[in-house]
């Protein structure tokens, strides 16, 4: 019974890059804004999936650069994206720079708030 399935092997690890390039590979964007008059929808999906620097460039690519801009910056002031970095376009791109959070320098300044 219970004892079982506790001692199955797991059959394939889920983490939160295989569900965004789930999202990616089954079309969400399209699904959740068909008519492309509310690009934010997608990119919320984006950030709850960590993919902060694709949500910034899916904003881009829509048009809304105020708003690109305005979670770009929110972004990199609490260290979720690097303003150096190119934004990750997509899955393929998990190891680029703006998707996680920014490697501090130990000599570095603390930023405060």
């Amino acid at each position: 019974g219970r004892d079982e399935v506790r001692r199955a092997p797991p059959r394939a690890q889920f983490t939160v890059d295989r569900l965004r390039a789930e999202v990616h590979a089954t079309g969400w964007a399209e699904h959740l804004d068909h008519d492309r008059r509310n690009p934010a929808v997608f990119a919320h999906v984006l950030l709850l999936l960590q993919g902060f620097g694709e949500a910034v460039a899916h904003l881009k690519r829509c048009g809304e650069h105020f708003e690109a801009v305005h979670l770009g910056l929110l972004l990199t002031h609490y260290g979720l994206i690097d303003p150096l970095a190119p934004l990750a376009h997509g899955p393929a791109a998990a190891a680029v720079g703006g998707m996680g959070p920014v490697a501090r320098d130990a000599a570095a300044p603390e930023r405060h708030a």
